[in-house]
């Protein structure tokens, strides 16, 4: 029977960013300057796997991030765009 060496296993971490913007045009000012900086780095270590907006971004948002295939929340009612509401469920702890 062959072992593979310890060093061999893979490992996968999960990584979660949450970033806000005031508005589309300065969520562009971040992609491009992110683009420009630190794009190639990061997509060396990490691989996007969802892209998510709780907000109604720009068509030219929507335009730049068409190839990550993001998904898009509806905003509730009448709230802010920048809103995120969070419900605690201790009784359903057998989902974590």
């Amino acid at each position: 029977m062959h072992r593979l060496p310890e060093l061999v296993q893979v490992r996968t971490f999960v990584c979660h960013i949450y970033e806000r913007f005031e508005d589309s045009a300065a969520a562009m000012t971040h992609l491009e300057s992110f683009g420009a900086n630190f794009a190639a780095r990061f997509m060396g270590v990490v691989k996007p796997t969802r892209l998510v907006f709780f907000a109604t971004p720009s068509a030219k948002v929507k335009d730049a991030f068409a190839g990550m295939n993001p998904i898009y929340m509806t905003p509730f009612g009448a709230l802010e765009d920048n809103y995120i509401i969070q419900f605690d469920a201790p009784k359903m702890a057998f989902l974590a």
